[in-house]
């Protein structure tokens, strides 16, 4: 009689809890509607993984990225966009913005002529996060289908350093390249030149890589 009883409360007990916590998940859920944010759909995930609302997550996620893509208007948001949503509902309209993109011809005199000033974010917690970039180019030589230019970067005005860059004039791609010796090491990752409102614009486009940086 005592373990019937016992079995009685616990399951009395169990639905309570069960019912508490789906209108905590309820209440976090509308809360999250309300924000309609990237961080405020993470933060509603951590705390309700198994949440019965992940349909309508990825389709917030998919509308929220694209939006993101389009006020951003570069090819790094573009292609995060893809990354997560390959088969998105605005997979069409990302990729024509892309060709779009990368159609613009771009004459390569014009880096000598100015210094372009961007951003440099690292998300590897070892590196600070945030920092101004600055960068002047120099062209060193000429090979045909690529163009090898000096580079003059300084991060957050407390940091200077000379780098290489290979720019293929088909690709419009640039790879950097620094002295493996030197103590302090900014490990850019591949980037893109492009037009972007009719002005020259750099800028990693991997949203794989440990940072992203972007000069204009």
């Amino acid at each position: 009689m005592k373990n019937l009883i016992l079995i009685i409360v616990s399951g009395l007990l169990f639905g309570c809890n069960a019912s508490q916590g789906a209108k905590e998940e309820e209440l976090a859920w509308k809360l999250c509607l309300e924000a309609n944010t990237l961080s405020a759909i993470d933060s509603f995930l951590t705390d309700f993984p198994n949440t019965k609302h992940k349909a309508e997550i990825a389709k917030k996620r998919d509308g929220i990225l694209y939006r993101t893509a389009v006020a951003e208007n570069t090819l790094y948001h573009f292609k995060n966009y893809l990354r997560e949503f390959p088969q998105g509902t605005y997979r069409k309209e990302i990729e024509k913005k892309i060709s779009s993109m990368l159609s613009d011809k771009i004459n390569l005199d014009d880096l000598e002529s100015k210094t372009f000033v961007g951003t440099l974010l690292y998300t590897d917690k070892k590196k600070s996060g945030n920092n101004i970039l600055t960068m002047k180019f120099k062209l060193t030589e000429d090979r045909g289908a690529l163009a090898d230019y000096l580079v003059t970067a300084y991060v957050s005005s407390n940091l200077k350093k000379e780098l290489t860059a290979e720019i293929d004039k088909e690709k419009m791609s640039i790879k950097f390249a620094e002295d493996k010796e030197d103590e302090i090491l900014l490990d850019f990752p591949e980037g893109k030149i492009y037009l972007r409102k009719d002005e020259i614009f750099i800028e990693s486009t991997d949203p794989t890589a440990n940072s992203y940086w972007n000069l204009k």
